[in-house]
This record gives structure tokens, sequence and C-alpha cells, in this order.
């Protein structure tokens, strides 16, 4: 079965049907921004009749967004109709004479992809910082907290759980839910698909919490890193996994208020960001009739499994027509490491090919912040055993990372072969580790 913002719609299968003599289909238009710096996400508290809104998973961080356009309402039914009679598109909707100007609802972010790519092959699905920004960011450059401004939404605005309306609307029914640039229904009418993968840690330095962190270490580490990082940790509570699909919640995936991570600092400004990987959750921002009313926020940060949720969407498209793509690490920690052993980190291109430029951001296991190096030939020394490890490669899509202590008596190393996504974060959700083994190579 597909859920709908919480309810059971229908079964995965449906078939396209249009009636003969059907109204012509509502085209897109797509309104162009000119992009901009925002501060994405907010600490504001949400509560609504369906209960607390977790502030944890939208950290605030400065975001740089290229200029784009994104289409004025939601894909209708008619329009990815049309995509399916072409065979492009798989037929994940209900298409029914006199519902054409209905938002079409698919359970799979890639059917949404594929619909995108069918109008214009530079067309997309927009990025989760896009979406915000064309939600909250004015003409004038101010924040909002909902499309339409500050006021929180009422029924007679939109419709949301408790009101006495509960359909899904026509697009661009809801005169009341507009941007001052003029996108329709970015708050209400239907939650949609963006392009990310969800992480509960995107306002965090290097997409990293205290959870992975502290994992496999004493319960008090959480609260040791957060002490010790003052103003620049985060704290809240972060969603549990959606009832959707049955995971296993990373650690520190808690609902209960905690200590999050080291804020990701302004100096590090994100640009375009997305984030793409192999998490079993897309995010979706938006709301509809069943959700409550700080779903509709332009902050709120919501995750679904893909083949378990319908959501709507919309396209967008870059002025200079690229792709929006992730920036690609290799995070890991070390295993078997001595008391405050030290390493030098040495990575090739592929099994035994060239030294490799890279930087290598880490955090010491009993400090704060975060410290960084650029490798000089390939090599990165005077790192500390007991840090976490992020490799930022400038190149390749396979590296072999090669470790060894350094001033230690009894020499240590380990090897590792590591194939990296291009678009993200490797791996996608936690860390990798590398075991410590004696060795005769450590110079």
């Amino acid at each position: 079965m597909v859920l709908r913002a919480g309810v059971v719609v229908a079964s995965v299968g449906w078939v396209a049907t249009v009636g003969c003599g059907a109204p012509p289909v509502i085209e897109s238009k797509p309104i162009g921004l000119a992009g901009g710096t925002f501060t994405m996400g907010s600490a504001i508290e949400c509560k609504d009749s369906l209960g607390p809104v977790c502030t944890g998973d939208r950290t605030p961080h400065k975001v740089r967004i290229s200029s784009f356009s994104l289409d004025d309402h939601e894909v209708t039914k008619g329009q990815y109709a049309q995509c399916v009679r072409a065979g492009t598109c798989p037929a994940e909707g209900a298409f029914f004479a006199g519902e054409d100007d209905y938002p079409v609802l698919v359970n799979d972010p890639e059917a949404a992809r594929k619909f995108c790519a069918f109008r214009m092959p530079a067309m997309r699905l927009p990025t989760e910082a896009e979406f915000e920004f064309a939600q909250r960011v004015q003409p004038s450059g101010n924040l909002q907290n909902y499309a339409w401004g500050d006021d929180p939404p009422t029924c007679g605005r939109i419709p949301f759980a408790g009101c006495t309306e509960q359909a899904v609307r026509r697009v661009k029914y809801s005169p009341g839910d507009v941007s001052p640039s003029g996108i329709y229904d970015l708050a209400g009418s239907v939650p949609e698909w963006v392009e990310d993968s969800y992480t509960p840690y995107a306002g965090c330095a290097e997409h990293i919490g205290y959870g992975e962190l502290c994992w496999n270490k004493s319960r008090g580490c959480m609260d040791a890193r957060c002490s010790t990082d003052g103003l620049f940790c985060a704290q809240g509570c972060v969603p549990a996994p959606a009832p959707t699909a049955p995971v296993v919640a990373k650690p520190g995936m808690l609902a209960s208020p905690q200590p999050i991570c080291l804020l990701a600092a302004d100096a590090d400004l994100l640009i375009d960001p997305v984030v793409r990987g192999s998490s079993l959750f897309g995010v979706i921002r938006g709301g509809g009739p069943t959700d409550g009313a700080c779903a509709f926020a332009g902050f709120t940060r919501r995750h679904a499994a893909a083949k378990s949720f319908a959501a709507g969407f919309r396209c967008a498209v870059s002025t200079d027509s690229s792709a929006r793509k992730g920036t690609p690490t290799y995070r890991f920690t070390v295993d078997q490491c001595p008391p405050s052993g030290r390493l030098k980190v040495a990575i090739k291109l592929g099994a035994g090919g060239l030294s490799a430029g890279y930087s290598l951001k880490w955090f010491p296991g009993t400090a704060t912040g975060v410290k960084s190096a650029t490798a000089m030939n390939g090599v990165v020394e005077e790192v500390p055993c007991d840090a976490v490890l992020v490799v930022y490669p400038q190149s390749a899509d396979m590296l072999e990372v090669k470790l060894n202590t350094i001033g230690n008596p009894n020499c240590l190393g380990g090897l590792q072969q590591v194939m990296i996504n291009r678009d993200g974060d490797m791996p996608a959700v936690g860390l990798d580790s590398i075991k410590l083994a004696p060795a005769n190579d450590c110079g």
C-alpha cells in the first residue's frame, strides 16, 4: 500500500486514463529566481495539533544559491499522463477526466526525475535548499517563515489537519498560498519530493553528528563534546525514522532532546548544496490536508521512504542548465589505534596508482572543532589516531587509502580501497572503519 500524508490511498500500479474531450492540460510556468545567500534552517520551535516538530535536523547554516527557475505549481495529473502515454514515466498516479489539473502523486522520486527530464533534458527536481529559498527568501532578501509571510496557516488559507476541508485542491486554487515571486502551493496542497536524500545532519559540520563521533564510546561522550563546543553545539531532537519503512536508526537518531552536532561554520559556506547518497529516505517539503500546520513552515524538514509514500513534485532548472551535484567525501574512523597515536595518511588514485590530491578534515577525539590540511604529494601527517576523518578527493572514482602510525615503537598500518560516490558522502549513512594491524613500512 502507499501512504499519502499518513493516509492509505491506493495500491501501486494505477493506470493512467484521460477521458475524451478533456480540457487542455494546464502547463507549468517556470519562475526565475535570482538566488543569493541565506540562512537555511531554523531553531524556531513549532507545535501543532499533531504534536511538536523536531528542530535538531534543521540547524541553521549559511547557503548560497545560484540563479534557477522553479515551476509555479506542482506537476498535474494531466501533465504526467502525457509522459506516461509517451512510455517514459511509470503509471504511478490515477488520472481521471475532470482531475487533470490536480497534483499528481508518485511514490518514487525517480519517477518525478523522469518526468522533469521528459519536459526538458536540463530539468530536474529542485534541491532542498532551492525549495526552501523559494519559500522563505523575500525579494528584499529578508526571511519569512511561510511562503506567504510570517502569519501561521489558517483554514481559510489552506486546508490542514483539524480543518473542515480535508480534500486536495486543484493547483493554484489557494490564492493565500503563493510566494512574493508568484509561485503557488509551496507550503500546502500536497507534500513534495525534492532532489535530496535525507540526512539529519544537513546543517552540521561535515554532515556528521555527535552520535557518529561518539559511536562505541561512553554515554557521556555526546554531552562532553557539546560542552566543549559551547555556543557551536546544536541541540534539539532528531525525528525517528519514518513509519513507512522498517529501518534501524543510526546512532543519535532519537526523538528526545539531545546534543546534535557541531554547527557548520559560516566560513564553510555551502554553494548549491545537494545531498545525494544511498540513504533509504528522500526529503519531502510542504504538507497536505491531513498534515499538521507545522508541515507548512518553510523550514520544516520531513523524510519518507521511496515506494512507501506518495508525494507530489515540481520541476526546476538551473539558469546555466547545469545539474546540481553533491560534494564527494569519504568518512572513516581508525580501529585498533594505540593510545595518543599519530598517523600518516597517504592516498592514491585507484589501487597502486598515482598520489592523489585531496583535502583532509578531522574531528579530534578529545578536542573541539574541526582541523584540516591539504595533502602534499598525497600525504598528510600528524593526524590523531582517535579522530574521525573526512577525505575530499579532487578526482577519481576509486581511492586507495593507506595509514601508518608515526613515532610508535610498534609499526601499525592499514589499507583500504574505496569506491567514491561522485554525488555525495561515502558511506551515505554512518562511518567506515579502517583497521590497523602490525606492519613494517612505517618509515
